[in-house]
């Protein structure tokens, strides 16, 4: 008996194809491609978030469907993967919000390509025996041998000090070990396979690392954790005040606090694929100004000086042994330049994920973390504004607000059954006991509240009596009152309670209204409306996902962009990254450096006007 012909789905945007059976649902299908939908309700057909829009083989509604999608969604080919099955060949577009976006899954700027030149460069030899060369000398013979393949280089006096017995142990047949155009080392034998670098996001909150091969550009493991530093205060600011109060040991013990956790997230990275740290031979920081000055062991007290300056603004190659970073002896570490006080590495990171610097088309972009960035522009000029009240995004100053860590609700999603809210589901990192919410999940749930009517235009959350009517007990029950207003609770359990305060919606307000304030200026400097921005990018700490059409709903930008948004991830991760696989990278980083224009707009009369404009939800 013949086995039955697959059938094929083809899946867009993502351009992938799966085979399955007859009467194999939309849901099974799209998870054997590698796309995994939001499907709360395991199938049932009473959460709504499965949407998914058939093209072609649609196949008639069921009554779930019918009950919680409109009839002009139904007659357009919008079914639920859940529900619906394949009877057919099939075309369909899974929207973004159908999606489950993967925790911690950014491997590489989607945006632009790159050619690969890292700064390290390995050579093996067979250098010639003393009797075959007529007295050429040992050092003469091994430059003259890198020279034909790779250039000229510059050999350390304590490397030439070695040369005889190295040559003599390895019987002539060495790697030349290049970092820029440094002979640093020669192996014995041929390791010209063995050659690896990292690069890190050293965040204020959170801390990244990536591990890549230099010789293909893949990244073998990633990993993160919390940066110590939190200890000595939530923001950049209160972490500088400890300077002042200890300024005999208060800069060492930051440096201290953020090395030891790159060292545990090295040694992490390397068991994952059991790679020698020796075998590590650059490493590729970016951060934003203070961060960076810390790591350097730089105080960065002139950043909160009158005139706000850094002490270095260059990128710079500084030796791993010296920072007391734990891999080969020799290698170098690069930090990415800045471009004035606040605004360090983190913005060329983030303009260099997002190929604004060599794009003809203008984009904005924000990074929303600790230290928020907007950047507008093209290759032709670029505006770049940084404020500290995005810190709401990364969870400093919310109640219960804490970085994409074990526990942290990562999302807030709200069931339906019958068209109504029934109550809220929480997707939880680690799948763990909550212990606090992420700023993606805060967008998310403060969308979901205003569009309930929940919290009201002026950032009012209301009371329960005043929604009685109009919602159902469950979330009704969510709501509470105490001397400082009105309270959300996202979850509650024995002892353990996450909650949104009215305090909470504030900050939100101020977050939202800097960063809509600033972009409004900005197109106005430009001279520019909405439709001349061609591409809105938006970026977070390492893990913090942020769902674009919720940025839309909660007033973050404006609905014309909605169809424009698109959320890659960690940049100043991806940006450390490139500079790791490029020395391109890393001129175009410093031509940025210098060239992009840094915005005071917090001095100017219409900031504040329009600050206050945007203050309120729409």
């Amino acid at each position: 008996m013949e086995s039955e012909a697959k059938l094929k789905v083809n899946i867009l945007p993502d351009e992938k194809e799966a085979l399955c059976n007859k009467g194999t649902t939309i849901l099974k299908a799209c998870a054997s491609a590698g796309i995994m939908l939001n499907a709360p309700c395991n199938g049932e057909g009473t959460c709504g978030k499965c949407v998914v829009q058939i093209i072609e083989g649609v196949s008639a509604p069921d009554s779930c469907e019918h009950q919680l999608l409109s009839g002009t969604m139904l007659k357009i080919g919008y079914r639920f993967a859940c529900r619906s099955r394949v009877t057919d060949n099939m075309r369909l577009i899974i929207p973004a919000e159908s999606r489950i976006f993967k925790i911690k899954s950014v491997k590489a700027s989607g945006i632009r390509e790159l050619h690969l030149r890292p700064n390290i460069t390995k050579i093996f030899l067979k250098v010639q025996q003393p009797k075959e060369r007529h007295g050429i000398a040992d050092l003469d013979i091994v430059e003259g041998s890198i020279k034909r393949r790779f250039g000229k280089v510059e050999t350390s006096l304590g490397l030439i000090r070695r040369l005889p017995d190295l040559l003599k142990e390895s019987s002539h047949r060495i790697t030349a070990v290049i970092i820029g155009r440094s002979l640093t080392d020669l192996e014995i034998g041929d390791t010209t396979k063995d050659v690896y670098g990292i690069s890190f996001d050293i965040g204020t909150t959170t801390i990244a690392g990536s591990l890549v091969n230099l010789n293909n550009g893949k990244e073998l493991s990633s990993a993160s954790d919390l940066n110590f530093q939190s200890g000595f205060g939530k923001d950049l600011k209160t972490r500088i005040t400890s300077i002042l109060k200890n300024p005999e040991d208060g800069l060492k013990e930051l440096q201290d606090a953020l090395i030891a956790r790159i060292n545990g997230i090295i040694t992490e990275l390397v068991a994952k694929k059991r790679i020698g740290r020796e075998s590590i031979y650059e490493m590729a920081a970016a951060g934003n100004s203070v961060m960076q000055h810390i790591f350097l062991g730089i105080n960065p007290l002139s950043l909160v000086s009158a005139t706000h300056h850094p002490v270095i603004k260059r990128g710079i190659d500084a030796d791993a042994s010296m920072l007391g970073i734990n891999i080969n002896k020799m290698a170098k570490v690069y930090v990415m330049p800045a471009i004035s006080g606040f605004v360090g590495g983190d913005a060329i990171a983030l303009i260099l994920s997002t190929a604004m610097n060599i794009d003809n088309n203008i984009k904005l972009a924000v990074s929303m973390g600790a230290n928020g960035i907007i950047i507008l522009g093209s290759k032709d000029r670029i505006l770049v504004y940084s404020t500290s009240a995005s810190s709401a995004f990364d969870g400093v100053h919310i109640s219960h607000g804490m970085p994409a860590s074990e526990g942290a609700i990562s999302d807030v999603i709200f069931s339906h059954k019958h068209k109504k809210i029934k109550d809220i589901e929480l997707k939880v990192i680690n799948n763990t006991e909550p212990e606090g919410i992420t700023g993606g999940a805060l967008v998310a749930l403060i969308s979901e509240l205003r569009r309930l009517g929940i919290i009201e235009k002026n950032g009012k959350i209301k009371s329960k009596e005043e929604l009685k009517n109009s919602l159902d007990n469950a979330i009704l029950n969510r709501l509470s009152s105490d001397k400082d207003g009105n309270t959300f609770t996202i979850y509650s359990e024995k002892r353990k309670k996450v909650s949104l305060t009215q305090k909470d919606v504030k900050e939100f307000q101020l977050a939202k209204a800097a960063i809509r304030a600033a972009i409004e200026i900005m197109k106005k400097i430009l001279k520019i409306t909405d439709d001349e921005i061609s591409e809105v990018y938006l970026s977070g700490a390492y893990g913090n996902v942020f769902i674009p059409e919720k940025t839309v709903e909660a007033g973050i930008f404006p609905e014309d962009y909605s169809d424009k948004i698109e959320y890659i991830g960690d940049t100043s991760y991806i940006g450390a990254k490139m500079a790791l696989l490029s020395k391109d990278v890393r001129a175009e980083a410093e031509i940025i450096s210098n060239s992009v224009e840094y915005l005071d707009l917090a001095s100017r009369e219409d900031f504040q006007d329009e600050f206050s404009n945007w203050l309120n939800f729409i």
